[in-house]
């Protein structure tokens, strides 16, 4: 079943300082209802059942990769055709959790194309430290899938401090086409 969501815009504006209380001396912020963008752009945004999409806990077995504690690195996943995303979706809207950390780091999110559009972003998805379970929302650009479906269409880059593992879960919300 695929819903519409609307687009909701908010802004922090700062507003006259000089009131007693707790935030006195310091510029207070309110939150404030802004008129959408003029152009929000072609895609849709499609919300799906939450759908486990990838869960290194489970020790399953992909096409390209045996699912269990991650190491340091990338690791590659096919988004498109599965959790409810068509293939043709450009983005994904994902739940992001690490779990059972030995070591502290941070992770990663990006498309799966390897044509130099591809490239990794310059933030975290989420931060993390030893032994914490810590969860996140994003939404991800997918790569192009193309006809033989042997390809990734999103990356996860695990950077840890030490040698260590992680667990990831990953659980689809929605899509962008």
């Amino acid at each position: 079943m695929k819903r519409t969501l609307a687009v909701i815009s908010l802004a922090l504006v700062p507003v006259v300082a000089g009131a007693a209380g707790p935030r006195a001396g310091r510029q207070p912020l309110m939150v404030s209802n802004v008129a959408p963008p003029a152009v929000v752009g072609p895609l849709s945004i499609y919300l799906v059942e939450p759908c486990r999409f990838v869960d290194t806990r489970d020790g399953d077995t992909l096409w390209y990769e045996t699912l269990g504690p991650l190491i340091a690195g990338v690791h590659l996943y096919l988004a498109q055709g599965s959790c409810g995303v068509p293939l043709g979706a450009s983005g994904v809207i994902l739940n992001v959790t690490v779990t059972e950390a030995t070591a502290s780091g941070n992770l990663g999110i990006w498309n799966g194309n390897t044509d130099g559009n591809g490239l990794p972003p310059n933030t975290s998805v989420i931060n993390f430290d030893i032994g914490t379970t810590v969860a996140n929302g994003t939404i991800v650009k997918l790569g192009v899938v193309p006809p033989t479906g042997q390809y990734s269409d999103l990356r996860v880059d695990a950077h840890l401090a030490s040698t260590g593992t992680l667990h990831v879960i990953l659980d689809v919300v929605g899509y962008l086409k």
